[in-house]
């Protein structure tokens, strides 16, 4: 069982390998940037945290029950929240390269590693 929060708020979800590829352009000087720009790293699409959750769950193969809990839900969320790249992509030649199922696999991939680290064999 696991217990949520408000399960259709949308986010724009990024993976860190990208972000850190951006910085790294940006700090050796690709692209036509100054001083002063601000940059939106994001990936320009909002994803539910219900469809996270999905994703998860089914590639985890494990039956797992969702219970939303009252206690976890915030009354100010903003319903959306996605971002915009376009000037990353213009001044830096920037744009998010890896598949966001990647992203969701190397993390659930990753915790499975963490969990046998830890648990008796």
């Amino acid at each position: 069982m696991i217990r949520v929060g408000n399960l259709e708020a949308q986010r724009d979800f990024l993976d860190v390998r990208d972000v850190a590829r951006a910085y790294v352009d940006a700090a050796l000087g690709a692209g036509e940037w100054r001083p002063g720009l601000v940059f939106n790293l994001s990936s320009g699409t909002p994803r539910s945290i219900g469809s996270l959750l999905d994703a998860l769950i089914a590639a985890s193969g494990r039956s797992i029950a969702v219970e939303q809990d009252p206690d976890r839900m915030r009354p100010n969320d903003l319903p959306i929240a996605v971002g915009a790249n376009d000037a990353a992509g213009v001044h830096l030649n920037w744009r998010p390269e890896i598949d966001f199922a990647t992203t969701l696999a190397d993390v659930l991939g990753d915790w499975k590693m963490r969990v046998a680290q830890v648990s008796p064999a």
